[in-house]
């Protein structure tokens, strides 16, 4: 499955993951959310616990290009550089440049499905 990632004019091609978090986001597509820029180096909405199911998905250190999940919070998060250290849910990636989202703000983020007849 992909999808496309939207903002600022600029379009990303994400590859999702086959596990269960990457399903249920896919079956919320389209959608736009409201992304903080958190800690020069992802972008976040924090949709509320449960939003995802991720149970059996391993937590991984987080890299430029990831599409994550954090659970606890259940946060959305697009990273557009590495993380220092940070471990989430890997729902996607992309290795697409993403050069354009270094000097970001708070933004909406659109996802989409790249081929709406997948997703059925």
């Amino acid at each position: 499955m992909r999808i496309q990632m939207e903002t600022g004019g600029h379009t990303l091609t994400i590859t999702l993951a086959d596990n269960p978090a990457a399903r249920a986001f896919w079956q919320k597509l389209p959608l736009t959310l409201p992304m903080m820029n958190l800690y020069g180096w992802e972008l976040c909405c924090r949709c509320g616990a449960g939003t995802l199911p991720a149970e059996g998905i391993p937590q991984s250190l987080c890299h430029a290009g990831d599409l994550c999940y954090w659970s606890p919070a259940g946060s959305i998060s697009f990273f557009y550089k590495d993380s220092d250290g940070c471990k989430q849910e890997r729902i996607g990636h992309t290795d697409e440049g993403l050069h354009f989202l270094q000097d970001t703000c708070d933004m909406d983020v659109t996802f989409t499905p790249l081929q709406e007849a997948e997703k059925s």
